[in-house]
């Protein structure tokens, strides 16, 4: 999974706002995931969100039973962990004074600029969405903080 800015600072607003859901009750918890699972799950994602990235979710997500399927877990932890990085890149924006984020994906037909506190208002508003942007049909779009002095959509990968 394509994911820039992912580093110190983007991993504190990933942790973040993983606690803010936490806090209030609003952590979102996949169907897909078995009684054993979802007990494991808040524990497994602020692991990752610190740690490491998605592939190393879907590889916990696989064992002990954790999921009904388990040949679903890279997708899931894919969309989850990107429904949380978009949240913590629009914060970084905004604490930066950068008024909008640059919208990149697989399918993006070129650069697309978003406004970052109506995103992450829209993101924090339905936490158990399906996981994508709103409003845009990608749903392997992510979000990244604009840069004129690099090129944002330089191959950049997130290891597991």
């Amino acid at each position: 999974m394509f994911l820039p800015n992912v580093d110190s600072r983007t991993r504190t607003y990933l942790l973040d706002e993983f606690q803010r859901d936490v806090n209030a009750g609003r952590l979102h918890v996949p169907m897909d995931l078995t009684k054993e699972g979802t007990g494991d799950w808040p524990v497994l994602l602020q692991l990752t969100l610190m740690e490491s990235g998605p592939d190393a979710l879907a590889q916990h997500l696989r064992h002990r039973g954790r999921m009904r399927d388990p040949r679903k877990a890279i997708a899931l932890a894919h969309a989850e962990y990107r429904r949380l990085y978009c949240r913590a890149i629009c914060r970084r924006a905004i604490d930066d004074g950068q008024p909008e984020v640059q919208v990149i994906g697989p399918k993006q037909g070129g650069p697309a600029r978003i406004e970052a506190r109506s995103l992450l208002g829209a993101l924090r508003a339905f936490p158990d969405t399906p996981a994508g942007l709103p409003g845009l049909p990608n749903t392997e779009a992510v979000v990244a903080i604009p840069d004129v002095n690099s090129d944002v959509n330089q191959k950049s990968t997130l290891a597991a």
